[in-house]
């Protein structure tokens, strides 16, 4: 898949091509990801989503944080849910990401 990407887009890593995808590489990647980022929308993150630690770097790097709001009784959004509460802005709507940079 590194391949097919890197034929057509970029790659930005902190490891060497030859290294293979390792468990504990994913919250570094994801540190990156929210960093080339002017925002992080969730779609779907249950309470204990690896999502989260996205989200959190994204904090960190004073990055705007979407949710996508959904039942209270879908345990793929609770983490949403609880986002939401803590400040991230709920989107219901392109216009609600869009406003933040026009």
């Amino acid at each position: 898949m590194r391949k097919q990407i890197e034929a057509k887009g970029i790659v930005i890593s902190e490891y060497l091509p030859t290294e293979g995808p390792q468990k504990h590489y994913f919250p570094e990647r994801n540190r990156i990801i929210s960093g080339l980022a002017k925002g992080v929308f969730i779609t779907e993150s249950t309470l204990n989503s690896g999502t989260n630690i996205t989200l959190d770097c994204a904090l960190e790097q004073n990055r705007e944080v979407y949710v996508l709001p959904g039942s209270i009784y879908n345990p793929m959004v609770q983490g949403n849910l609880m986002n939401a509460q803590e400040g991230a802005k709920i989107v219901v709507k392109v216009c609600d990401i869009l406003e933040d940079y026009n």
